[in-house]
């Protein structure tokens, strides 16, 4: 076998082994993490909004301190920071 010959087996076992890592690792893989919803766990409820001021943010319930924490991905700093937090009785 010449060294082209050689390369192209290689290459092939390698493409060929690559797939079936791929397809193992999409059988198995745990779920995708969604940016849309609500989601529920324990005491937390979160869940994203529009503001009116535009840009998206995360608003996370704490239904043990009765507690709604807004979060806002800033731009400028590269940071989710909190941007307030309402008591759930304000909200009502």
């Amino acid at each position: 076998m010449d060294s082209k010959n050689i390369l192209i087996v290689i290459l092939t076992v390698s493409a060929v082994g690559l797939a079936i890592v791929l397809a193992i690792l999409t059988v198995f893989s745990p779920a995708v993490a969604r940016a849309d919803g609500q989601v529920t766990g324990g005491d937390y409820v979160v869940t994203t909004a529009k503001l009116t001021t535009g840009g998206d943010a995360v608003w996370i319930l704490d239904s043990r301190s009765r507690n709604v924490g807004v979060y806002q991905y800033d731009l400028a700093t590269k940071r989710v920071e909190l941007r307030r937090v309402i008591p759930v009785a304000q909200l009502q």
